[in-house]
């Protein structure tokens, strides 16, 4: 074989002995990554705070990086495992997870939530907190809509604890109490027809009386005893007053008080039996439309002698409720008669 052939060949098998012994390195391709997120609680509604927690793994093994996009404007604004987010209207919100690794491979993730209508927040106060028998006490809503503040709402209020929302109206009512405890509720309502009700117990305390005289116990009624009237007409809205005429003896003192909605200011009226011609006195300030939880405390009195207390308490849609009691000489707070 010519020495030009020999080398020629030599050459060929140092080549194919070389690749022999260097194997052929591999192809590697890198994988994005790939997961899902869930979200606690998973029934949300409106001012819910909102837990987002990612599942994600790289078919590759290497690190995952986790971003969010929660208000749905394609910035992803928080980064991690986990995050949070809230909303104050009701709709469907759009979140996008997005898995990114180190080599550049990227996936996106998202998903859709209802945000419900959330019930509204019922809550009141009174003041005073423990009244009087008969002495007025306002309750002041301090209700709000997680959705709408406190502009969507209706409220309507139980004052006489019968179960029944119909003796007021609005953020405030008004009402007075007869010694005993008492259970006044409001229901509030929102502009998607959720309710929710709040109630409190108010003890009305009866009025300590000034020391009664020995001879008190055997005191005489007025002569001739008091009589009084109220006449109106039954509104939707209310009452609307004619005339409240109190009938009694001559120089007798007559003490009107008016609490709650369409009530004179000021509240309280003092009027005396004349002493001559009719024995009668007409309050003409009450000549309005009085509203559901109004109510007209009447007292007339004469030094030494067992007076006369009658009430009156504005109920929708029905006659007033009437209250008659005595009062003993020198004492304002109603007792049974004898």
């Amino acid at each position: 074989m010519p020495a030009t052939a020999r080398r020629l060949l030599l050459a060929a098998l140092l080549l194919a002995l070389a690749c022999a012994a260097s194997p052929a390195r591999a192809a590697t391709t890198n994988h994005p990554p790939t997961g899902t997120f869930s979200w606690t609680p998973a029934e949300v509604h409106s001012g819910d705070t909102v837990t987002f927690t990612a599942q994600a793994t790289d078919p590759d093994g290497d690190p995952v990086t986790v971003d969010w996009d929660l208000d749905g404007n394609g910035q992803f604004e928080a980064t991690g495992p986990t995050a949070t987010g809230r909303w104050t209207t009701r709709g469907t919100r759009t979140v996008t997870m997005r898995l990114s690794d180190p080599k550049g491979k990227s996936t996106l993730v998202a998903k859709t939530i209802e945000i419900l209508n959330a019930a509204p927040v019922a809550a009141f106060t009174a003041s005073p907190a423990s009244p009087l028998a008969d002495e007025p006490v306002t309750f002041t809503s301090q209700s709000t809509d997680p959705d709408g503040g406190t502009l969507d709402i209706t409220q309507a209020w139980d004052l006489d604890g019968d179960g029944a929302f119909d003796d007021a109206d609005g953020p405030i009512a008004r009402a007075t109490f007869t010694p005993g405890e008492h259970v006044v509720r409001l229901r509030v309502t929102d502009a998607n027809g959720a309710v929710t009700v709040a109630e409190q117990r108010i003890v009305a305390v009866a009025a300590s009386p000034p020391p009664v005289q020995p001879a008190s116990k055997t005191a005489a009624p007025l002569t001739p005893f008091a009589v009084v009237r109220l006449s109106g007409r039954i509104l939707p809205v209310g009452v609307r007053i004619a005339a409240l005429t109190v009938f009694g003896p001559r120089g007798a003192s007559v003490t009107v008080r008016c609490s709650g909605g369409g009530c004179p200011r000021p509240g309280v009226l003092r009027r005396v039996v004349p002493a001559r011609g009719p024995r009668s006195v007409t309050i003409h300030a009450l000549r309005d439309v009085l509203q559901p939880g109004a109510r007209i405390a009447v007292r007339v009195t004469q030094p030494g002698q067992v007076g006369k207390y009658t009430s009156f308490t504005i109920r929708r849609g029905a006659p007033p409720l009437r209250h008659d009691r005595c009062l003993s000489p020198g004492s304002t707070a109603p007792r049974r008669c004898p």
